[in-house]
Formats: C-alpha cells, structure tokens, sequence
C-alpha cells in the first residue's frame, strides 16, 4: 500500500506554467440573475403600487340615480342565527335559530351620508348637512381628491355592501339609527 501511494506523490509535481493566462471577463451568471431579478423586483413593486393609488383614487363603484323626490323607510337589520355560537371553551352563547339585532348591543352614533363624489351638488349638500364625526360615504367618485379639496375623510361603499343592506336606491342618502332600525331618507336635491 506505501509503495502505491508513494508512486502517485510522484505524479503531483509542478509542470509549470503552459501558457498566459487571463481574467475571466463574464459575469458571474449567479450575480446577473440576482441583478436582473432585483430591476425586475422594483419595476413591479411600481407599477404595483401605480395601480393601487389609482384604483384607491378612482374605485370601482355602483351607479344609483338621484333622488327624484324626498321619501324614508325602515331597515330592520334583525338576523336570526344559522349556527351555535361558543366562546373559547366551549360553552354555549347564543343557541341556532336566536334572533339578534345589533342595537340590542350597540349605537350607532353618527350618521352616514351616501352620496355620488363625482355629482358636485351633492358633495357640497354632504359637506354642509353631515357634521365632522358623521362619515360621508362614497359610491362612486374619486375618495382621494375629495379628502385633499374638503379637508376631511371620505368612506366607499366596495362593491354596493351598504347599499344593498340598508336598501338604499336613490342618492343623497342619510342613514341613522332609529330605536332598534335605521332610517334612511333619500333625499331629493332642486
């Protein structure tokens, strides 16, 4: 075994140089990927975010018309429960098929004020009827230019939720609570 290893220590000597040599002038195709994925990273994030100011500034809204004469209704918002409610251990809360209603537990202390920000007649009612704590709330309209020019917040209805659930059909609308319902008044602008 020493005489087998001994004759291959003979073969690692060194032969010297056999020609010039030079750097290697190609990126490291490790570090190109890295470089090419990160300006690929930042483009995205941009237009990410571009599309996103854009549809905060513009959301996609629901078209209702204008009140074409003043008239009110009732929303009772009484559910009645599909399920057993439990808390963390286990115990009963409310038992399938209790009637809830959530003025029964809360009060809704403000008005709500649904109005469309792209009609500016009822974005100047809106200002002048709903007080600061009340929230006025867009269906339609660009929330962001509203909230710079009027110097208060703006809410939006996603997708008609609201509307839909206290059966708003005509624009401007006030929305307050009334004992254990909401009366909405759609209210007709001259």
């Amino acid at each position: 075994m020493a005489l087998l290893l001994s004759s291959f220590s003979s073969y690692a000597n060194s032969v010297g140089d056999l020609g010039k040599t030079y750097p290697i002038k190609e990126k490291d195709m490790i570090e190109d990927m890295k470089e090419k994925y990160s300006m690929k990273k930042e483009v995205l994030k941009k237009d990410i975010r571009n599309s996103y100011i854009k549809y905060l500034n513009n959301p996609k809204g629901i078209k209702l018309p204008n009140a074409l004469k003043d008239s009110h209704h009732i929303v009772d918002l009484t559910y009645t429960l599909d399920r057993v409610i439990k808390d963390a251990y286990g115990n009963i809360i409310h038992k399938k098929g209790k009637k809830v209603n959530p003025f029964d537990h809360y009060t809704l202390n403000k008005k709500l004020c649904f109005i469309n920000g792209n009609h500016i007649k009822q974005v100047k009612w809106a200002i002048s009827k709903c007080s600061v704590t009340d929230k006025i709330v867009l269906i339609q309209g660009k929330a962001l230019d509203l909230m710079k020019s009027h110097k208060r917040r703006f809410y939006f209805d996603q997708r008609g939720v609201l509307v839909n659930k206290f059966k708003i059909n005509a624009l401007p609308a006030l929305v307050a609570q009334k004992g254990r319902n909401l009366n909405v008044k759609e209210i007709y602008l001259p």
